[in-house]
């Protein structure tokens, strides 16, 4: 089988329109008050439409570090980009805040109360453990740490937060100090529940990463050194899937449950990329390029989701949801001078600017409003609470201020074939008696629709489905399919997939080395579909007693978005999940050699394992296309030596036998 990814231009002209960033409405929401005779300044949590006063959360407080955090983040990459006086001013009034909400072991308190007394005792307030909220409090201060030593400015209060962030990480320490044990969940090795990740969560982890590794480029602090390495090694080891199998590089949000992923704050990725560049750590790079080129892609491409549970939901989206997989593109793409990243991080952010289901602004230039959600069924939440216009303000900035992505962020859609899910139980029997299961989740794992199919011996269904062929050059499909996977030998409990009663496959559905459980996988094959009707019908196939189905997903063997520019320039992106042709338009296996090349990244030096019969050619060329290594060899190891080039992006073209394979290099220097 032969995979590539790769981006397609129709039209390569950027177009760019002029707006700034606005700070009216978070500068509205910032409040400046007296909490033990200092000035500090909180951020009002909610104001909704029509007037944008401020509301409260009810039972909570007035105001939080969450909060208070996000903004202060926000104002201080406004003051790295134009060293604005007044964009310093409010992030240090909020940190401020932040250190009246640190406790005497070094975490953190999250809401006070309108009479500023601090909630202590509120499950989403107190110090019982090191808090997101406590690791946000670590983003903001170890970046501000960072400014103000890149600048040299605000020494005194600089050496006052490297004192709590020490505290900080301190307690960090105490938390995590029971690392490297982990724990199987169903057939997986994941971080052990309560021993590593702060609050059991990557995403959690990950904020305080980014702001340890930033206090530690300038301080170098032992503490700091520790609290990244452990919380690295557990994100990116948390990590499952590739380009094709499912869940394709996602790092999942919360350990044990791999199943869950949320888009809201999910900054995995984007965390272990600056840790890797300061720490000089290619595998916690390798890491997140896995996600980035897999997940990350697919989901500009023709995921837009905002769960993964592990069924696929397109709910309402969210700045907090936009902003880290903006960063994370960026910032791969700074790294590896790779500038389609840069691009993509451009396009994704396209979403504050209309391109999103709403067709609507979420981000309003004349009253630095960032709306609250495009709402799943297309409307907008025009509430503008903190939240919103801090995390919009922090991915928007990262995008406005690249000289590549800016250039994408006005684009819009124009067309896509993205997949279609085709739930089981809209089934008409055809053979036996298949039934209907009605459960919300099993194993952990949640089920869509709250339904799923049984089928037993001599049983069979036949479901009906639509097709519409955006684009008439791509008519190939292939099949995901969320299941239960059966505790018994492989072969013994399966089913014959039958596409409109020509393309048959088999998929088998046992093979669990430990228990049940649901899981998506593909089948073997595809198969062309034109526009119009269509029919799944499956049979059961096997000697076990049953199988379970949840849904198909009617995949698009090359995904393809065309965007376009306000003057009516055209980009078409692509990404291939399968290429070659046989018979009937059925893919296969048709190659039998592998490559395989290690370490990636690299500096210098790496390998590259030949394996297969036959004469290899191998080419490497650069990111403009410029050759700069070629050889001819048997199968076996082969090394290639990048002394006199530079880092970034190349490509290793490998030929044998008629056929090609392509992998991506990236050498850090």
């Amino acid at each position: 089988m032969k995979k590539l990814i790769f981006v397609a231009f129709l039209v390569d002209i950027a177009f760019s329109q002029s707006f700034d960033i606005n700070l009216k409405h978070i500068d509205y929401l910032v409040e400046k008050v007296v909490m033990d005779a200092d000035t500090v300044a909180i951020i009002h949590i909610y104001s909704n439409y029509p007037d944008y006063k401020y509301v409260p959360a009810l039972g909570e407080g007035i105001a939080c570090v969450d909060d208070a955090t996000r903004a202060s983040v926000a104002y201080l990459m406004h003051y790295e980009r134009f060293r604005d006086q007044h964009s310093l001013n409010q992030a240090k009034l909020l940190l401020k805040f932040t250190l009246k909400m640190q406790a005497e072991d070094g975490g953190f308190y999250n809401f006070v109360y309108e009479d500023l007394s601090i909630n202590k005792f509120g499950q989403t307030s107190n110090n019982d453990s090191f808090k997101w909220w406590a690791c946000r409090a670590l983003w903001a201060m170890g970046y501000a740490y960072n400014i103000f030593s890149k600048f040299n400015v605000e020494k005194e209060f600089k050496d006052t937060l490297a004192v709590r962030i020490e505290r900080a990480l301190s307690k960090a320490i105490r938390t995590i100090n029971k690392s490297d044990i982990y724990e199987l969940f169903i057939n997986w090795k994941v971080p052990a529940q309560g021993y590593w990740l702060l609050e059991n969560g990557a995403d959690a982890s990950a904020e305080a990463v980014i702001g340890a590794s930033l206090y530690y480029e300038f301080s170098k602090s032992e503490k700091a050194k520790w609290v990244v390495e452990k919380l690295c090694k557990a994100i990116s080891t948390y990590q499952f899937g590739d380009e094709d199998d499912f869940p394709f590089g996602m790092h999942p949000s919360f350990t044990p449950n791999l199943y869950i992923w949320h888009s809201w704050g999910s900054r995995q990725s984007y965390a272990l990329l600056i840790a890797g560049k300061i720490f000089n750590r290619a595998d916690w790079i390798e890491s997140a390029r896995r996600e980035i080129d897999n997940f990350y892609k697919k989901m500009l491409l023709s995921f837009d989701l905002t769960d993964i549970k592990p069924y696929p939901e397109r709910g309402d989206q969210i700045n907090y949801g936009i902003a880290p997989i903006v960063q994370a593109f960026i910032e791969y793409g700074k790294i590896t001078g790779d500038t389609t990243y840069r691009m993509f991080g451009g396009l994704y952010g396209s979403w504050w600017l209309g391109n999103n289901i709403a067709n609507y602004p979420v981000y309003d230039s004349a009253t630095g409003r960032f709306y609250d959600a495009v709402k799943a069924d297309g409307t907008m939440n025009l509430n503008s609470g903190a939240e919103s216009v801090s995390e919009g303000l922090i991915g928007l900035q990262t995008a406005l201020y690249d000289d590549i992505a800016s250039r994408y962020l006005f684009y819009k859609t124009k067309s896509d074939n993205s997949y279609k899910i085709i739930e089981a139980e809209n089934f008409a029997s055809t053979y036996g008696d298949p039934k209907k299961i009605y459960l919300s989740e099993f194993n952990w794992a949640n089920i869509s629709k709250g339904c799923l199919v049984e089928l037993k011996n001599e049983d069979g269904i036949r479901i009906k489905f639509d097709i519409d062929n955006v684009y008439d050059d791509l008519n190939f499909y292939t099949i995901y399919v969320q299941y239960r996977k059966r505790s018994l030998p492989s072969g013994y409990a399966g089913v014959e997939i039958v596409i409109d009663s020509i393309y048959k496959f088999y998929f088998d559905m046992s093979g669990s080395s430990s228990q049940d459980y649901i899981w998506i996988d593909r089948i073997n094959g595809s198969f062309p579909l034109h526009s119009g009707e269509h029919t799944i019908d499956v049979y059961f196939r096997g000697v076990g007693d049953f199988v379970w189905i949840d849904y198909f997903i009617i995949q698009p063997i090359v995904e393809r978005k065309i965007f376009q520019s306000p003057d009516g320039a055209e980009l078409k992106v692509e990404r291939a999940v399968i290429t070659g042709i046989k018979e009937r338009g059925s893919f296969d296996d048709l190659d039998d050699f592998e490559v395989d090349i290690f370490p990636n990244p690299f500096n210098r030096e790496t390998n590259v394992f030949l394996k297969g019969k036959g004469i290899f050619k191998l080419r490497v060329f650069d990111i403009c296309g410029r050759k700069v290594d070629e050889m001819t060899s048997e199968a076996g190891l082969l090394k290639l030596n990048f002394d006199n080039n530079s880092s970034g992006l190349y490509f290793c073209f490998v030929d044998a036998g008629g056929f090609s394979k392509i992998k991506k290099l990236i050498l850090l220097r």
